[in-house]
């Protein structure tokens, strides 16, 4: 019985880190009060969607023609400032969506602040980056 029990515990464990190891072409973060999602489309662009309380306050895409994008958001309390960037890596065969920096205030005084990789997600190396 303990053996089995190891086992499905063992199984599990495996099926968490594959899955949190796997590509994703989707996926989102929370930042305070603003939740951030993004989604990746086969010709390697990201679709960037900012959201509060189910009201989108910003919708745009990141594409191999414009990797960058500095944005401002706003809500009745609530204020956010950033730059978003897609880095491509073909020789990789690799593409990342980074938040260069991100500063946010949600009801307070306070700012908080992120910086760092969100997602990294495959292009195949055969491919060139902008094309079909």
């Amino acid at each position: 019985m303990h053996c089995i029990k190891t086992s499905i515990c063992m199984l599990l464990l495996c099926l968490v880190c594959s899955t949190s190891l796997a590509d994703s072409s989707y996926g989102s973060k929370l930042f305070g009060c603003f939740e951030m999602e993004w989604d990746v489309t086969p010709d390697h662009q990201v679709n960037v969607r900012f959201v509060i309380n189910d009201e989108t306050l910003s919708r745009f895409t990141l594409s191999p023609d414009e990797p960058f994008r500095q944005f401002y958001l706003s809500s009745e309390t609530n204020t956010a400032e950033g730059r978003l960037r897609v880095r491509y890596k073909p020789s990789k065969g690799k593409a990342y969506l980074k938040m260069d920096s991100f500063i946010y205030r949600c009801s307070s005084p306070n700012e908080r602040s992120y910086s760092g990789i969100l997602a990294e997600f495959a292009i195949p190396a055969s491919q060139p980056v902008g094309q079909k």
